[in-house]
């Protein structure tokens, strides 16, 4: 639906630095905003049910993202993302993720690599 798509928006655009509790209260906030526009949407909103992609979603679990729906979501703005993300990530699972999904692909830069990269 439409209303679906455009929360999808943006949930992307705008909710990936946000908690669970906050994007569901904007989520909540935007489907009453839907209703008063009168455009449809999904009673209750998923991402995974609007952009995610289910062997996609299998993939990232086998590479080790963890089986929770805020993981999941992450990963799908992750993946619809033209830019880099900011990633806190207190608890190292989204970094495994991050490089068991990239293998070998996967360059890293520390804070105190400032000089060599100044220099290029």
């Amino acid at each position: 639906m439409v209303g679906d798509i455009i929360i999808a928006s943006g949930v992307i655009a705008y909710l990936g630095v946000f908690n669970v509790e906050y994007r569901a209260e904007a989520i909540e906030n935007w489907i009453t905003l839907m209703k008063s526009f009168e455009i449809k949407s999904s009673e209750e909103f998923k991402l995974a049910s609007v952009l995610g992609i289910a062997t996609k979603i299998q993939q990232w679990k086998i590479d080790n993202l963890p089986d929770e729906e805020f993981a999941v979501d992450n990963g799908i703005i992750m993946d619809n993302s033209d830019r880099w993300p900011l990633m806190l990530d207190p608890q190292m699972q989204g970094n495994i993720w991050v490089k068991t999904m990239e293998k070998g692909d996967l360059r890293t830069v520390k804070p105190t690599m400032e000089a060599k990269l100044m220099s290029r």
